[in-house]
């Protein structure tokens, strides 16, 4: 670590090995640490927490109620967002979320999933250190219950010092003002033509080692060598879309009745049924 080296705490609300945290990981994992000091604070223990510990980045546990952890995206509401305890409990966490990021000498902190948007983002506030929301998710009705969505939209226009989304559609959904100067998508992290206007597109870090065509199910792929074989890849949830590709799938064999189809991936977060 250099004397110039930022420090840059990363907060997410769950260490579970989801899309956004495998993403979390590999871009952490690509940063150039000679002016990038990565610290991580989890609200819970988990493979992302072991992954990192691994690879020798910093990690802490700072243990986050229940209640707002597992709280699920379709059962957010008017009502939910207004309730006392939750707000109590959330604003004591990014209390105690703020001092540790003075005590750590943070000078940036970096948000990784919705929840850790709205804990972490307040955290900053109150410690007064810059913080950038890294949105993920489609804030939408057709994803999040309509007031959420907009009260989302809203507090993002407040809260964090920038946003960062993974994709051009991910931004226009926030609807931050047009050429707002603290909105970004960034090509692998090199800054567009047009600097002035700060809209990039940040793409994750890829250790290309892992992708090794001679290993993981080549097997199976030389035994179906005559067939097409079409694949859905991410986690197993209502809204990914796997309801969709089965019916395609009905479509599609009527007319080529070799193809396979493969369901790649896991429920998590009790999404089991």
């Amino acid at each position: 670590m250099s004397a110039s080296s930022k420090r840059v705490l990363y907060v997410d609300h769950t260490a579970k090995a989801s899309g956004g945290e495998i993403a979390l990981f590999n871009l952490v994992n690509a940063l150039d640490k000679s002016r990038i000091t990565p610290v991580f604070v989890l609200a819970s223990d988990g493979p992302l927490a072991e992954k990192l510990r691994r690879v020798g980045i910093e990690t802490h546990i700072l243990p986050l109620d229940g209640s707002v952890v597992d709280a699920r995206k379709d059962s957010l509401g008017l009502g939910s967002l207004l309730h006392l305890g939750k707000i109590r409990r959330t604003l004591g966490y990014a209390w105690r979320l703020s001092k540790i990021a003075r005590k750590l000498n943070i000078d940036l902190i970096h948000t990784n999933s919705l929840k850790a948007d709205i804990y972490g983002g307040i955290a900053g506030r109150l410690a007064r250190i810059p913080v950038i929301w890294h949105v993920r998710d489609n804030i939408d009705s057709d994803y999040l219950p309509g007031t959420v969505a907009t009260a989302f939209r809203i507090l993002a226009r407040i809260i964090p010092s920038a946003v960062v989304a993974n994709s051009q559609s991910t931004l226009a959904r926030l609807q931050i003002p047009g050429r707002n100067r603290r909105k970004a998508v960034v090509y692998s992290g090199i800054p567009s033509v047009d600097a002035g206007d700060r809209m990039h597109l940040v793409h994750d870090g890829l250790d290309i080692n892992t992708f090794d065509p001679s290993t993981a199910g080549s097997s199976e792929l030389e035994a179906d060598s005559d067939r097409s074989i079409v694949a859905i890849v991410g986690r197993i949830a209502q809204w990914k879309g796997q309801d969709v590709f089965l019916r395609a799938a009905a479509d599609v064999v009527t007319m080529f009745p070799k193809t396979r189809f493969w369901i790649i991936g896991a429920p998590l977060f009790g999404e089991d049924e």
